[in-house]
């Protein structure tokens, strides 16, 4: 798993708490303010606050990392009814069960700057047994950020299992 949310209802808000507050550090005031505005359209079903958001969010993981772009196309997908049942169905879920031996290998990984934080030990709770990895010079999206550790990181872990 690369850079999972903790788990459900409760676990959920924290988490999302967090993504909040890094984004709001990570914007302007005036970024900040239609951050506010287009998720509120989002959650009234309007699907264009909903990417306009996401737009902004991906900006914000990517700060002060090189040669990421963004493909514009990727909003496309992006649908405000969807995001709405799921979030709901996220929060009233029953928190999520722990793994405490399970028949496979587990391979977690957290970039160094992560939107994360105490949160993930909730993860670590959940499958003690997991391997957990994190990548240096990278943030939320570690496979972009730093591919060559990434990549290694995967390549030694299915090698050792496979």
């Amino acid at each position: 798993m690369c850079s999972p949310s903790s788990g459900t209802n409760k676990i959920w808000k924290e988490t999302e708490k967090e993504a909040l507050m890094f984004n709001k550090k990570s914007c302007s005031n005036s970024e900040w303010l239609m951050m506010g505005l287009n998720s509120g359209l989002g959650a009234l079903g309007i699907s264009s606050g909903y990417k306009n958001l996401y737009k902004q969010v991906l900006k914000n993981y990517n700060k002060g990392f090189k040669n990421v772009v963004l493909d514009n196309d990727l909003f496309n997908k992006v649908h405000a009814a969807p995001i709405n049942k799921t979030r709901k169905q996220i929060i009233n879920y029953k928190s999520l069960n722990t793994f405490i031996n399970p028949a496979f290998p587990i391979l977690i990984t957290y970039g160094e700057n992560d939107i994360y934080g105490s949160s993930k030990e909730n993860t670590y709770l959940r499958f003690p047994s997991a391997e957990y990895e994190v990548v240096t010079h990278s943030g939320h999206i570690p496979w972009i950020h730093n591919h060559k550790l990434f990549r290694s990181i995967l390549i030694g872990f299915y090698s050792h299992y496979c």
